[in-house]
């Protein structure tokens, strides 16, 4: 197991020469493209099924509903007739009026009318009801519809006089607008669900897997072959992966890649001079390394080793950066190979997040709990020796005081939690992307403002634990 994790950490310290910050930035880019076209498409799809829904329901329902108007209307016509029919013929107006207010009281009828053979006006009563609203708001004014519907009063079949009535009908366009207002919100909640769902599946079925195969590719190119790890969902992702891994046990059987020549060459070249760097640093600590050195046997201590190295260096390899300096009971990440300083303090972050996801894994040891404590911190600065390492035989260990600095943080830090200072909290977008709550200031002469990191937020917390997940799959299998 130790041999495995000195060969992903040199994985990720070659990860930089082997492809550029550009191109990974493009291919970044173009999954992303490709995730979002995607995403976009299914929901302009359901948006359009959604359309066509309420166009069909709307068309029945509006059939249905005059329907059932018109034949009420022509009802309450003919129930009127009948009423008025004996205080008509007795010339009894006072009758008639108020059988008509009786008629509009509580009901939907806007106005009711009793008319001679003529069309004279005998007799008429006007509801002072408000019309239906919409549950909101709406940018058009209605149009107010009505339906009138009229009855001949008979007496001996003989016509004496007729009755139009009025029936206010504006319930059915403010059905229709309240229809319209609660399919668009639950077609807004499908979209949403949608485009979430989608994104996660993509970025744990697909970006993942499609990463670690590129990663396996590109040791391949430095000379180490190595099979990728399999997901379980049977897909085509997960053929072209089985089929790499085939033909990585063959080329490890029938090939002799060795880079002994290209050390050589390292070895022979001249020292590197120190440079300055805009970088964002993730410093892990394993805070009580001495107290389970002391309490927990030999064979305890280099288990939690070797699935805290193996842990930070798959991350390290999934967000894009490089193990720059390791003790017993420290890492220190460098992600100066993203190419914006924005970026790298947000994979730093959610490096670290991920970290914190995977703690209650790394603590267990042969089915115990060892409750390990680690404290992270973010910072970044623009500072940053590099000196060469005769491990990696090339510049990749840091020194200055962005580092100085970062491990300060770190020390500041609660156990089993992330600590940010502002630069990087600002760069990885306060409060948009990250979410922290301010901690304390730090440093003598120049303060330093801190913050705790918080939970991630809800765009990013599925994927981290589905990354969690299968980070803790990998290192068992």
């Amino acid at each position: 197991m130790v041999d495995t994790e000195d060969q992903a950490q040199r994985s990720s310290q070659d990860r930089g020469s082997l492809e550029s910050p550009g191109d990974e930035q493009n291919e970044g880019n173009q999954s992303k493209r490709i995730a979002r076209t995607f995403t976009i498409t299914v929901c302009l799809l359901l948006l359009l099924a959604l359309c066509v829904f309420w166009l069909i329901s709307y068309s029945s329902s509006q059939t249905l509903l005059q329907n059932q108007a018109d034949r009420l209307g022509e009802t309450l016509a003919i129930d009127a007739a009948n009423r008025v029919t004996d205080p008509l013929i007795a010339n009894d107006l006072i009758s008639i009026n108020v059988i008509l207010g009786s008629l509009i009281e509580d009901s939907s009828i806007a106005e009711v009318a009793v008319l001679d053979v003529d069309d004279k006006l005998l007799s008429s009563s006007s509801s002072t009801r408000e019309p239906p609203q919409p549950w909101l708001p709406f940018p058009m004014e209605l149009s107010g519809l009505n339906g009138t519907y009229t009855a001949p009063i008979t007496l001996a079949d003989s016509t004496v006089g007729r009755v139009r009535l009025l029936l206010d009908l504006s319930y059915i366009e403010v059905h229709a607008v309240n229809n319209l207002i609660a399919l668009s919100a639950a077609a807004l909640g499908l979209i949403l669900f949608a485009a979430l769902t989608i994104w996660t599946y993509y970025q744990s079925f697909i970006g993942l897997p499609a990463r670690l195969l590129a990663f396996s590719l590109h040791n391949v190119r430095h000379g180490e072959i190595e099979t990728c790890p399999e997901p379980k969902a049977d897909n085509e992702l997960t053929s072209a992966i089985r089929q790499f891994n085939v033909t990585a046990e063959f080329l490890r059987e029938h090939t002799f890649l060795d880079p002994f020549d290209a050390q050589q060459q390292d070895q022979n070249s001249p020292l590197p001079e120190a440079g300055i760097q805009d970088t964002t640093l993730l410093v892990v600590h394993l805070s009580n390394y001495h107290y389970l050195s002391s309490t927990s046997s030999n064979a305890a201590r280099i288990k939690l080793l070797n699935k805290f190295y193996f842990s930070a260096a798959k991350i390290s390899q999934l967000y894009n950066g490089e193990v720059a300096n390791s003790t017993e009971d420290e890492l220190v990440i460098n992600f100066a190979a993203v190419q914006h300083q924005e970026e790298q303090a947000f994979y730093a972050i959610c490096a670290g997040q991920l970290f914190l996801q995977l703690l209650s894994e790394i603590g267990e040891i042969d089915g115990r709990q060892i409750n390990p404590k680690f404290r992270l911190a973010v910072h970044s600065g623009s500072a940053v020796d590099k000196l060469y390492s005769p491990l990696t035989q090339k510049a990749s260990s840091l020194t200055g005081q962005t580092l100085d600095l970062a491990r300060d943080i770190c020390k500041a830090c609660p156990d089993n939690a992330l600590l940010i200072s502002a630069a990087a909290f600002n760069h990885a977008g306060a409060g948009s992307r990250i979410e922290g709550e301010e901690f304390m200031e730090l440093g003598d002469q120049e303060k330093t403002r801190t913050y705790l990191g918080l939970e991630p937020m809800s765009d990013y917390r599925v994927l981290l634990e589905r990354q969690a997940a299968q980070l803790a799959r990998l290192y068992q299998d």
